[in-house]
Parts: C-alpha cells; sequence; structure tokens
C-alpha cells in the first residue's frame, strides 16, 4: 500500500508545475489567461492559487500558482517553453490608460510592458503528501447534515446516498484516532479503500462484459 502511494505521488508530482506570474493576475479573468496559456500543452486538471494553499507558505505567494497536467510530457513541455507571454486584451485591461498627446514615451512604454503576463513555468516543489491530510475529505470524516444544502439534496432529490449530499460550506468536526482506525480497517476489508482503484475495476468489469457480449 505504501508502495502505491509512493508511486502515485511521484506521478503526481511528475505532473506539477510551479508557475510565477509577473504582474500577479488582478482579477479572474487574468487567470483564466494563464489556465489557458498551460492548456495549450495538455489537459490541466488542477489550477491552483498557493495563496489560498495551507499550511507552508511559498515565495511569491501573490504570483504562485501550482498547475497540475494530466500526463508529465505535457508539464515538461511548458516548462521548457517557459517563459510564457500573455498579452491582454487593451479593451478589457484596467492597467492600460487611454493614451493622451501629452504623454511621454517613458510612459508609453510602461504602459506597453504592463499589457501583458509573463509567466515563468518551474517544476514543482509542492509537498502534496503534507497537503493531502488538510483537505476536509481525507480519511473519515462526519457528514454535515445541518446545512441548507444537504437538507435540500435528500428532500427534493433521489441521492442514493446521504454522503453524497454533503457539502463543504463548514469546517469537518475532528474524529478521534480510535474511531477512524476502525473505519480504516472495515474500508480496507472491503477494500474500499481507493475510489481510483474502484473506477478502474468498474471499468475493467464493463470491458470484460463487452467482450464476453461480442462472443
Amino acid at each position: 500500500m505504501r508502495s502505491e502511494a509512493t508511486k502515485t505521488l511521484s506521478r503526481v508530482a511528475a505532473q506539477s508545475v510551479h508557475v510565477v506570474t509577473n504582474p500577479a493576475p488582478r482579477n479572474l479573468a487574468e487567470s483564466k489567461l494563464v489556465l489557458a496559456a498551460l492548456q495549450k500543452f495538455g489537459e490541466v486538471v488542477t489550477f491552483r492559487n498557493l495563496k489560498y494553499a495551507p499550511g507552508k507558505r511559498h515565495r511569491n505567494v501573490d504570483r504562485s500558482t501550482l498547475a497540475i497536467f494530466e500526463s508529465a510530457d505535457s508539464a515538461s513541455r511548458a516548462i521548457e517553453a517557459s517563459p510564457l507571454v500573455i498579452p491582454l486584451d487593451n479593451k478589457l485591461n484596467p492597467r492600460m490608460k487611454p493614451h493622451t498627446q501629452t504623454q511621454t514615451q517613458t510612459q508609453t512604454q510602461t504602459q506597453t510592458s504592463s499589457a501583458r503576463l509573463t509567466c515563468d513555468v518551474y517544476r514543482s516543489t509542492f509537498d502534496h503528501e503534507d497537503n493531502m491530510p488538510r483537505n476536509p475529505y481525507h480519511s473519515s470524516y462526519r457528514v454535515l447534515e445541518n446545512s441548507y444544502q444537504y437538507n435540500d439534496l435528500m428532500q427534493n432529490t433521489n441521492i442514493p446516498l446521504r454522503e453524497l449530499a454533503d457539502s463543504m460550506m463548514g469546517r469537518k468536526t475532528r474524529m478521534r484516532i480510535r474511531y477512524r482506525q476502525r473505519i480504516a480497517a472495515e474500508n480496507e476489508r472491503l477494500g474500499a479503500n481507493s475510489l481510483v482503484k474502484f473506477y478502474r475495476e468498474g471499468l475493467e468489469d464493463a470491458d470484460g462484459n463487452l467482450d464476453s457480449g461480442s462472443n
């Protein structure tokens, strides 16, 4: 189990890049431009501003983003293409002010340079193993049954499991370690430790049924 987790962390690390954007994106529209530039190299499955990452602080936190590609090859190509220069639309760009006849050449050059974003892409050193337990859905958790979202889903939909109606709006209450260990042992006995494993087994079963049906 440990070796499988190590392989997964190594794979994710190879797919991860650290992006430093200068100047820092001022709004969601500019962040979307950065994401779009990265997606030219492949599908980006995670795009996270490190300003909101819990735990250890990062350098240039206001300008730093963690991006995880679907493949390590995409991450490598993005790093090789660094720096990425992203032009900004003057009509939507608040950095650009209308030119006046009295504007100096220096002012013009300054505004021209601020009409683009420059993204330096590096190999990421983000500690995924340290960050994983901070996810409120990591390991065992209690379903938040007193939220509006939970009650609405339970009353107005045919949701099959109450756990699927849980919401991340509230903090997860901590569970005693013994209780979590009992749940972990029961999950291991039932083979329920990995959703990805369930997903792959389901695909294999589906492929097997198709093969048997075609025969």
